[in-house]
């Protein structure tokens, strides 16, 4: 079936027609190639919608001259951030929670390429670093579905997988994954990270945010025991608390005896170690970064970089570009939260308040909490205990 299903980038692209709704990546697991090559097309096409997030590297969607794609994006990365700046791509503001009804009520596509990892011998593959952010739902709700096997994806532990079967084709391109590098602390950040680890008890459950200072905290635990891991992403300094036993997982009540996430990002070292690894277990981000399953851990604690903070306003987690946030980060347990120093002669932005497009809706009502995953191609239950966890 994989043999049958096997196509050309070339002729992958081909699939697309005017009028279609695009998913193109999110994060690591964007397949520049294929997009890039979509993008050629763009003298073809018409009224093709594009969405996505946090594209670290130039993509050819959001190329502000075309008059063929139109970008919707739910987190400002570098490529959107630029063509923001030209007032090209549409922004709808979602948490991580919510990725699901991004896909389903706000991007509505019918068209995913989809970076998966090679195959195993069951015929089903990893989505990736980022994958499943999105893939679950797009695996659901999309009638053409392509499937851009890279070697160079971990195969990571999941319940949530693509499957050949799920594929109207595949091809095959292996690009090298977004390296993250880690930065020496600068003496500020020692000391913030020195604080944050005196205020942080054996046993906790850690979430780590982007940025210099998560990193910084993530290793300044060292000295830490018995930690547990439940996190929107994990980085190198979580690699670095399992390798050397700070981590063991053994007083969370959430999937107790994994390190749970929804994403990695970080160096090449930390792509290899996630490939095949048993202490791993990754989650759809609405499940993931869903505040009834982070309530059921004691003491968690969760590290994040803002920009401003205001007592009569939603603190502002994300560097903006031309008046907007970015996206909305995770806010779980007990908030770390630090606040980059400004030069007093640097303008301060204006705090705004961006509420998505979608309506609100109370907690106890939100889509993730009572259907993580909806649909025949995934599963409708999430597992309780790492026992229940595995493919």
């Amino acid at each position: 079936q994989y043999q049958e299903k096997l196509t050309t980038p070339e002729e992958a692209v081909q699939l697309v027609k005017s009028g279609d709704r695009i998913y193109y990546g999110v994060n690591i697991s964007t397949p520049y190639g294929i997009d890039n090559l979509l993008a050629k097309r763009e003298p073809e096409l018409e009224d093709v919608t594009v969405g996505g997030a946090s594209c670290f590297l130039p993509n050819g969607l959001l190329n502000p001259d075309s008059k063929a794609f139109h970008p919707n994006t739910f987190f400002f990365g570098t490529s959107e951030r630029a063509a923001q700046k030209l007032k090209y791509v549409e922004h709808t503001s979602a948490h991580l929670s919510e990725t699901d009804n991004w896909v389903y009520n706000i991007l509505r596509p019918n068209v995913a390429f989809l970076p998966v990892s090679a195959p195993d011998e069951n015929g089903a593959m990893s989505m990736g670093p980022a994958g499943l952010v999105c893939g679950p739902y797009l695996l659901d709700c999309c009638k053409t579905i392509v499937l851009v096997v890279n070697k160079n994806i971990p195969y990571m532990r999941s319940d949530f997988m693509a499957h050949i079967s799920d594929a109207t084709c595949i091809v095959e391109m292996d690009e090298p994954l977004v390296s993250i590098p880690n930065l020496e602390p600068s003496p500020a950040l020692e000391a913030i990270s020195t604080f944050i680890a005196d205020q942080t008890c054996d046993g906790a459950c850690i979430q780590m945010g982007i940025g210099d200072l998560s990193t910084a905290v993530g290793f300044g635990l060292r000295n830490k025991n018995d930690l547990g891991i439940h996190s929107e992403m994990m980085g190198d300094s979580m690699m670095e608390l399992v390798k050397r036993g700070n981590v063991t997982n053994a007083r969370k009540a959430y999937l107790p005896g994994v390190s749970s996430a929804a994403f990695l990002m970080g160096t090449k070292d930390l792509y290899e170690w996630a490939d095949w690894n048993d202490q791993l277990y990754f989650l759809p981000s609405p499940i993931c970064n869903n505040p009834l399953n982070i309530a059921k851990n004691d003491n968690v604690l969760s590290v994040n970089t803002a920009l401003e903070m205001d007592l009569g306003h939603p603190v502002q987690l994300h560097r903006r570009s031309a008046g907007l946030c970015p996206g909305r980060a995770a806010v779980q347990g007990r908030q770390i939260l630090h606040r980059p120093h400004l030069h007093p002669h640097q303008k301060r932005p204006a705090l705004q308040q961006h509420r998505p497009s979608f309506p609100a809706r109370h907690l106890c009502h939100h889509p993730s909490l009572l259907r993580p995953v909806r649909g025949h191609r995934v599963r409708l239950c999430e597992p309780e205990t790492a026992d229940h966890a595995g493919t």
